[in-house]
């Protein structure tokens, strides 16, 4: 068992104890760790912040093509609580979703 999966379970217990029951809130664990939490207690998801280069290949190669000289803001792996894995570009204001192969999938605006 990897420590992270060890470190969210426990986590997810302590929480679990002192949050009331129908409290939505990002709890900031570090400022590279964010996890998401539904109104019931339960792990939505959690976001680490990666290196642009740890983006899956696929993923690059989509922003070179489509996005060819914007820079790039930053970049985040996110674990849904069901163990689904995909990866955000940052772009300005606008986040760019790929699946854990790289394949896009959508666009999200602040």
């Amino acid at each position: 068992m990897k420590f992270y999966t060890i470190a969210q379970s426990l986590l997810r217990r302590k929480i679990n104890r002192l949050l009331p029951q129908n409290f939505l809130t990002n709890l900031s664990l570090f400022p590279e760790y964010v996890c998401y939490f539904h109104s019931v207690r339960q792990l939505k998801e959690t976001e680490v912040m990666i290196k642009t280069e740890e983006l899956p290949a696929a993923a690059i190669n989509y922003l070179s093509t489509h996005y060819k000289g914007v820079k790039i803001a930053g970049a985040s792996k996110v674990t849904k609580s069901k163990g689904e894995v995909n990866y955000e570009a940052r772009l300005n204001k606008t986040d760019l979703v790929f699946n854990e192969e790289g394949k896009f999938i959508r666009t999200e605006k602040d």
